[in-house]
Formats: structure tokens, sequence, C-alpha cells
């Protein structure tokens, strides 16, 4: 794609049925922003639903609400389960069982048998995504859509992105937002948000989440062992931009 004019590329992937439609927002060191997009452009953020949820998570870090490093009854770290370090497995099929409620799909959830030894290997984890969004509701008593608006939509003055009533079948299946996916909104938002960990707005400025010095991406990203999993998918590809590997 041609970064200083990537609405060609937009229109000829959605011409060759590449996809349906798709947004481009970025911008560069003298703040101006520029877009372009092409076809109907989902709004389902899927994966990059885990960034927003690990940018949470250092927000509450940042003012003491949460330990990263304190370990859980399970064992594992709040930062284990964002390094995708847990020893959770990638998923589970418990919340399709049909005779169990959905609080009793939760707790199997968050009971799945851990795979590997907290802190011993990168083992991509969605599930432990779901966890991670539960762990940040009980350190609160607040779900994690009030958490969004107060702690990143609201200060940054957004209307979006937001959890979606139901828009993925484990939200469904628990009837609550879930940690690994699920947040619908434009590409516009995700700018926003990305800008501000940029700016050091969010997670407890001033000094930049991402910020171009060694190792301070590893704040939000780890390495290549996890690229794909939606917390790499826009973080690191935005870090590695500013420091070659995180």
């Amino acid at each position: 794609m041609n970064p200083a004019d990537p609405g060609d590329d937009l229109t000829r992937g959605v011409h060759e049925g590449l996809f349906r439609g798709a947004a481009v927002v970025f911008s560069g060191p003298d703040g101006r922003v520029h877009r372009a997009s092409a076809g109907t452009p989902a709004d389902h953020l899927g994966p990059l639903t885990r960034a927003v949820v690990a940018t949470l998570a250092h927000e509450l870090a940042a003012v003491g609400a949460l330990d990263l490093d304190r370990p859980t009854d399970r064992g594992f770290t709040a930062r284990q389960l964002l390094d995708h370090a847990s020893g959770l497995p990638a998923t589970s099929d418990v919340w399709r069982r049909d005779d169990l409620r959905p609080a009793q799909k939760l707790r199997r959830l968050l009971d799945t048998p851990l795979v590997a030894t907290p802190g011993r290997e990168v083992r991509p984890s969605p599930l432990g995504f779901v966890v991670l969004g539960d762990l940040l509701e009980e350190a609160t008593g607040q779900g994690l859509d009030s958490l969004l608006a107060d702690l990143v939509t609201g200060p940054l003055r957004l209307t979006g992105p937001v959890f979606g009533p139901g828009d993925d079948e484990v939200s469904r299946a628990l009837r609550r937002p879930v940690g690994h996916t699920g947040l619908l909104g434009r590409a516009d938002d995700v700018h926003a948000i990305g800008r501000a960990l940029l700016d050091g707005t969010l997670a407890g400025g001033p000094t930049p989440l991402l910020h171009p010095a060694p190792g301070a991406c590893l704040a939000l990203v780890t390495d290549g062992a996890t690229d794909g999993e939606g917390l790499t998918r826009f973080w690191n590809t935005l870090a590695r931009r500013l420091t070659g590997t995180p």
C-alpha cells in the first residue's frame, strides 16, 4: 500500500473482492490526519478489542487500581495475561454448552486448566483476554463497557468504540462484554486511541506508553510470537515504526 495515497489500493482491493470495504486513518509528526476509504468498512474491531482492553489494564495500573504483577489465585499475573504467557490455552468450548447458564459458562471459562506454567512460554490466548477482562471488572467493580467510557472514550471525547450488544458469539453466550473481541468502532476511533498512547494522554502520562525509547513499547506488546493476536496487530506495528522491533 502506498502510504502517501492509500485510497487507490483500497479501491482496488474492493474491486478485486479482497474485502467488502476498508478505511485507513493515519497521521505523522506534524499531527495532520489523513483518511481514505473504499466500499463499506466494517465496524467490528474484532481482535483489536484486546489492544483496547490492554489499554484499560494499563490505565488502571497507572492509578494504582490494578497490580500487574500480583499473582491471581490461578498463579498467573495480569501482566502475563497481557503477554500471552499465562499458561492458558487458546480457547475453550465451554461457552457453546447449552446445559449451562451464562454465569456457569463464565465460571468454567475462568477455571480453564492451564496447559503451561505461567511465565514459561508465550502461547497466544484469546481466552486469556476473557480472563483479563473479568480481572479488571473484579478489581474495580465496574463492567468493561463502563471502564471503557470512564478511562478511554470519555477522556478523549470519543463516541466509540463501544461494546456491541451480543456482537460476538462468546459475549452472546455469556450475555456480557468480554475482553477478547466484540468492540464496534471506526478507524478514526482506533487512530485517536493510538495517538493518545503515543503522546502520553493515556496510560498515566505524561510519559507516552509507546515512547520511542528502547523497550518502552514492551508495556503493551511482547515479541513476534504474538503477532496477529489482536494486542500486537495494531500496537506492535505502531511500535516497530518507532523502535525497529519491540
